[in-house]
């Protein structure tokens, strides 16, 4: 599959890689390195379950990815999806949601100290039923006049 993504005329690709069926799979880029110019923003947080993640999970998915990659300024840690309903149903509970997502945040943290200066972690838009915000956490280019990690959401995220 990797080789025809790798046509799309795309920046980044997102790959959900936080789940058990699929966490295995970061190996292929090893073996089919992205192209010149394409990032990969690698799901390192599994948005269908209320399980949460330690953050040395995710700092370990992070750096694995990174080291198959094998450039750590091409992989911007993510999400595998949004947390979203489905038909009126929500997978996982609006605090365990902003739990996750902190759990991301730490880990990128801990991954960013393994890789010796950082890589370019989170900065993208998630949504949570009946919330709609951003994350910035390290250097995002889009919000890099905020102090990291910042949370923006209508209404205020908690504490």
């Amino acid at each position: 599959l990797l080789p025809i993504l790798y046509q799309a005329k795309v920046g980044a690709l997102s790959i959900p890689l936080g789940n058990p069926r699929h966490e295995h799979e970061f190996t292929a880029f090893r073996d089919l390195p992205l192209p010149n110019g394409m990032m990969l923003i690698p799901g390192v947080i599994d948005v269908t379950t209320n399980y949460l993640e330690h953050p040395e999970l995710v700092a370990n998915r992070i750096c694995n990815v990174v080291e198959a990659v094998g450039d750590k300024t091409r992989v911007i840690a993510g999400t595998d999806c949004g947390f979203g309903t489905f038909a009126s149903y929500e997978f996982v509970a609006t605090d365990v949601a902003w739990a996750k997502l902190g759990a991301l945040s730490e880990g990128a943290k801990i991954a960013r100290m393994a890789a010796d200066r950082g890589i370019p972690v989170v900065c993208h838009t998630y949504s949570i039923p009946h919330l709609h915000y951003s994350i910035a956490t390290d250097n995002c280019p889009i919000l890099e006049h905020f102090p990291a990690p910042c949370w923006f959401a209508l209404p205020e995220p908690p504490p």
